[in-house]
């Protein structure tokens, strides 16, 4: 299966070049960007995803997508957080597939994923949760965590309370009966 995607991976990304290098700090971005911005930057996580080890070559995406992470933080809109998000799962899913699955390579990714959490770790810290949405960043987290091992010990009394904080929470969910939803409307 890897073997059929990996021939393909540096033609793939050099198509996916143009999109990953526009200049986020234009005013003019337009939402139609942004959504192939989203796209692109999950296409690269999925082909890295895809061909794991042998993604190595290609590391050096990791440089854009830290980048487009840290993009523009003041502007606050959802599309700019869906691309952050993107951003940041990306480079987590980057970062796992080229230190292997034994962890052989992890010291290639550990600046990038230090980067990443300390990025992560501030805007948790800060309370700025809107800047990229925290199902992402948090899957991230877990991504790093389970590629560093220990050497994300000192990122934990950061991340653990905010990860509590959301197992906690109450859930707004409601079951309803359709039968009893129709007969009341039919009342």
């Amino acid at each position: 299966e890897k073997d059929l995607i990996v021939p393909f991976v540096g033609s793939l990304l050099e198509a996916l070049k143009l999109p990953l290098s526009v200049d986020m700090s234009q005013q003019g971005v337009s939402e139609g960007s942004l959504t192939v911005l989203i796209r692109a930057i999950g296409a690269t996580a999925c082909l890295a995803d895809a061909s794991g080890e042998a993604f190595l070559p290609h590391y050096g995406i990791m440089g854009g997508l830290t980048a487009t992470m840290k993009a523009c933080p003041n502007v606050r809109t959802h599309e700019m957080a869906m691309l952050r998000g993107a951003a940041i799962e990306a480079a987590s899913i980057v970062g796992q597939a080229v230190a292997g699955p034994d962890g052989e390579q992890v010291s290639l990714y550990a600046n990038d994923a230090s980067e990443i959490m300390e990025f992560a770790t501030s805007l948790l810290s800060s309370g700025q949760t809107d800047v990229v949405p925290i199902d992402q960043l948090f899957a991230a987290c877990a991504r790093i965590a389970a590629v560093m091992g220990s050497q994300y010990v000192p990122f934990m009394p950061s991340i653990l309370p905010h990860i509590l904080k959301r197992a906690t929470e109450k859930l707004e969910v409601s079951i309803t009966d359709s039968e009893d939803s129709s007969n009341k409307s039919n009342e």
